[in-house]
């Protein structure tokens, strides 16, 4: 018996160490219809609309503690305070925190083109 609690400790040990964080889920390029947003390892994203490319190298900061997503623009004042959820490995649900619309806006992970 007490050989299975270790085992068990161990595995939940392991699984705990190899869970990824919301940094790294975030990481990769999110659609939602035509739009679209490129999280990357430096704390910067892309965006755009279709296959244009709208926004470069802005910086994100992401607090996996109370779910919020902040991203920055180029224009002064202008920051983008949004609430996340993941769904799975493959969807991202954000809203505006600013906004009294509280539904959220799916988002699906894209495969990368090689």
């Amino acid at each position: 018996m007490n050989l299975r609690i270790f085992y068990g400790f161990v595995f939940l040990l392991f699984y705990a160490a190899c869970k990824p964080t919301d940094k790294q889920k975030l990481l990769g390029k999110w659609q939602c219809e035509n739009d679209w947003f490129h999280y990357k390892t430096d704390s910067t994203y892309s965006s755009g609309k279709y296959e244009i490319t709208m926004v470069d190298n802005y910086k994100y900061t992401l607090d996996a503690q109370t779910h919020e997503l902040n991203i920055y623009t180029n224009k002064a004042n202008e920051t983008f305070y949004l609430k996340y959820k993941f769904v799975h490995d493959d969807t991202l649900y954000v809203r505006n925190i600013m906004s009294s619309d509280t539904s959220w806006v799916v988002f699906t992970r894209q495969n990368e083109k090689k």
